[in-house]
Parts: structure tokens; sequence; C-alpha cells
């Protein structure tokens, strides 16, 4: 290869060709066929290639599906997103007594106070047994033998 072809060479891997200096490359190698040369391989396919032409049109298919499912997608997660604000900033309601005594007699109010202590009583009782239970195998527990 002559020094100009070189020179063109060099500043075209160096992306600093011209056109015109592109063009001089490629008719040089288009011209001379140079064996084992990779830019003369280079040349060749992109002359190839340049006479390439597509019989059909690239059809592109839109798919509105993808679009409607992202548009839900936002509107539910703006949903999620205010409910879950609305139920954490508003201020929970304190429960009301399903019960409301009113007594006029001493006798009534030792009634209701005895079946209120009843109610108290049952559940004591419960956790009465499960303590008795629980000091019944306390001592076949090593920590307190001597």
């Amino acid at each position: 290869m002559n020094k100009r072809i070189e020179q063109l060479l060099e500043k075209y891997y160096k992306a600093g060709c011209t056109l015109e200096e592109e063009k001089e490359l490629q008719g040089f190698f288009e011209g001379h066929r140079i064996e084992h040369s990779p830019e003369s391989a280079l040349f060749t396919y992109f002359a190839a290639q340049r006479g390439q032409s597509l019989e059909k049109p690239i059809g592109v298919k839109v798919r509105r599906q993808a679009f409607q499912m992202r548009y839900l997608l936002g509107i539910a997660a703006s949903l999620v997103i205010l409910t879950m604000a609305y139920f954490s900033w508003t201020p929970p309601s304190t429960p009301v007594s399903s019960k409301h005594v009113i007594v006029d007699t001493p006798e009534e109010a030792l009634k209701v106070t005895l079946n209120a202590l009843s109610i108290v009583n049952g559940s004591m009782e419960k956790g009465e047994k499960k303590v008795l239970e629980g000091l019944q195998h306390l001592d076949k527990t090593l920590i307190f033998k001597t």
C-alpha cells in the first residue's frame, strides 16, 4: 500500500477522516483486492451492504394494552397510598362500652358489682389454676434443689 492510503487508514481508525477521504479509501480498496487485509475485507463488506435494501417495510405494532395496564397500575398504587395515609393520620376512635348501667338503689348497685366481680373471678380462677399447675412441676427443676 502506498503512504497516502496508510495515512488515511490511520486517520480513519482515529475517526478523523472526512467523507472525501473515506470515499478515497473505499475507491482504493474496491479497485485493489489485497489478500489477507482486514481493511480490504471491511470496505468490501461495506460496499456489499450498501446495495442491500428491505423488500418489505418493517411493521411496528403498537401495544395499547401495555399503556393501559401501566395507567391502571399507577391509579391502583395511588389509591393504596391514599388509603394508607388516611388510616395512618386519622386518630383511632375510642371504643364505646357496650353496656351502660344506671343504678338507682344500693341493692341494685350491689347486684351489678357482684356480677362484675364474678366475671373477674372466673378469669382469675383460670389464671390461678395455671399458676398452681406450674408450681406442682417446680420441684422437678434443678434450680431450687440444694
